[in-house]
């Protein structure tokens, strides 16, 4: 709910700054397109970064990309041009690799999915909310300390989420289901000899 809820607002703080810089500097076609990068790093790496979650801990991939995702974020109003679009792609990479984590340990911690609906309504509820919230802040801090900074506050969002979740669950321990009956109870065959 937190990281949904901070990454909305720092998606809708970029796409509020970003057409303002590039309506104020019309002469740098790369940051025409900038905005696609978001989109563009999703439809590639989707699949790969699924297929991540499935096989590694979702508790180190969540660590990991939102450390990603709030470098990049900070990192990103300060970068234009080719530097956007990676930095950008870099922010996006990191933000998939974190959701797509939570959602799958979801899945997995929840056993009899009985409030589905109620979990996916309060954390869609809170993402809705960072999307209303984003502008607004937007407006106000960009005409305060300008788009860089803007960009770089909702970056730190993000890092606040991070901070907030490494605290929180330093602790926890993901676990998979083993069925022990399958793994046997002494090796077949000796490894050594004596």
């Amino acid at each position: 709910m937190i990281t949904s809820f901070g990454g909305s607002i720092f998606y809708a703080i970029v796409w509020f700054v970003v057409p303002l810089m590039i309506a104020s500097n019309k002469d740098d076609a790369i940051m025409g397109i900038s905005l696609a990068t978001f989109d563009l790093a999703v439809l590639l790496l989707g699949f790969i970064l699924g297929k991540l979650v499935d096989k590694f801990n979702k508790k180190l991939l969540v660590f990991f990309g939102l450390l990603l995702f709030s470098i990049a974020g900070m990192l990103l109003g300060f970068n234009y041009g080719v530097l956007f679009i990676l930095v950008g792609f870099l922010a996006t990479v990191g933000d998939e690799m974190s959701a797509l984590s939570l959602w799958s340990w979801l899945s997995v911690l929840d056993k009899d999915h009985e409030s589905d609906g109620l979990v996916s309504g309060v954390i869609n509820l809170f993402q809705d909310l960072g999307w209303a919230i984003g502008p607004v802040v937007a407006g106000v801090l960009y005409t305060t300390i300008g788009p860089e900074w803007t960009i770089a506050v909702g970056g730190g969002l993000i890092l606040a989420s991070w901070l907030l979740y490494s605290v929180k669950f330093s602790g926890v321990h993901v676990t998979v289901d083993v069925d022990w009956s399958l793994v046997p109870k002494k090796p077949h065959r000796f490894r050594h000899k004596r």
